[in-house]
Parts: structure tokens; C-alpha cells; sequence
């Protein structure tokens, strides 16, 4: 039997009806190792062009991808900034306080009982000062 004559049972469903033990000896000619090898061939550059395809379409995505993780990035860099010169201005204004605070302290300081209290606002003002550049990380330069 010729490889074509096991094609021919295999497209009359023969095969198909063999008994387990029952298998057709195939004589492979020349031209039937050739045909099943470009078979074989046209199959492979098949999958190559289906996986050129897919990885074109990945990398097409993956830049995509990126491109929205850079505008991203970029919006959260300038948040950052922001929030960061929030804070600086922040701890001038605090700071410029309580140097007011402590120059009216120095100018009532014949006055005890006003200054007991500017006192106290003072120090209160300083740690909530110290306890802001402590959280925020920042020391204002």
C-alpha cells in the first residue's frame, strides 16, 4: 500500500473501520516524504505568521500601555508638586504666625495674664508646627 492508497482510506473512511490490530502496511515513496514535508512546512509557516501576528499586536498594546502610564505618571508628578508647594506654603504662613504670636508675646509681657495665654498659643502652635514637618516630611527648604 502507497502512502496516496492510505490517503484514499483515510478521505472513504476505511482506516475508520479497522479493527485495532488491523494496520495497513504504507510503502513511503520519494515523493510522499516530500509532500508530507511540505505539508509540514506550509503548517509551521502557518503558526510562525499567526505568532509574528500576536507579537506585533502585544507590542502594539504594551506601547499603548505606556503611553498611558506616562500621561498618568506625569499627572501624579505635577499632584505631587502641587501638594508638596501646599505644604511649604503651609508651614511659612505657620511659621510667620507664630513669630507674630511670639512678638506680641515679648510686646505683652507686662500684661501676665496675656501673656501667659500668647504664651501657650506659642507652644501650641510650635508643636503643631513640628508635628506637621514630622509627618509631612518636610523641613520647609
Amino acid at each position: 500500500m502507497t502512502f496516496k492508497d492510505l490517503e484514499k482510506w483515510e478521505q472513504e473512511g476505511i482506516i475508520d473501520s479497522l479493527k485495532p490490530r488491523e494496520t495497513p502496511y504504507v510503502e513511503y515513496t520519494k515523493d510522499d516524504i516530500i509532500a508530507g514535508l511540505k505539508k509540514e512546512n506550509q503548517e509551521l509557516k502557518k503558526q510562525l505568521n499567526e505568532k509574528i501576528a500576536l507579537e506585533i499586536k502585544l507590542k502594539e498594546e504594551l506601547e499603548d500601555k505606556r503611553k498611558e502610564y506616562q500621561e498618568v505618571y506625569k499627572d501624579v508628578r505635577e499632584e505631587i508638586k502641587d501638594y508638596k508647594n501646599q505644604q511649604k506654603e503651609f508651614i511659612e504662613w505657620l511659621e510667620n504666625y507664630i513669630e507674630e504670636v511670639d512678638n506680641n508675646r515679648k510686646f505683652h509681657k507686662m500684661y501676665s495674664a496675656s501673656e501667659e495665654r500668647l504664651s501657650s498659643k506659642y507652644h501650641t502652635l510650635q508643636a503643631v508646627l513640628s508635628k506637621y514637618k514630622e509627618i509631612t516630611g518636610s523641613d520647609n527648604k
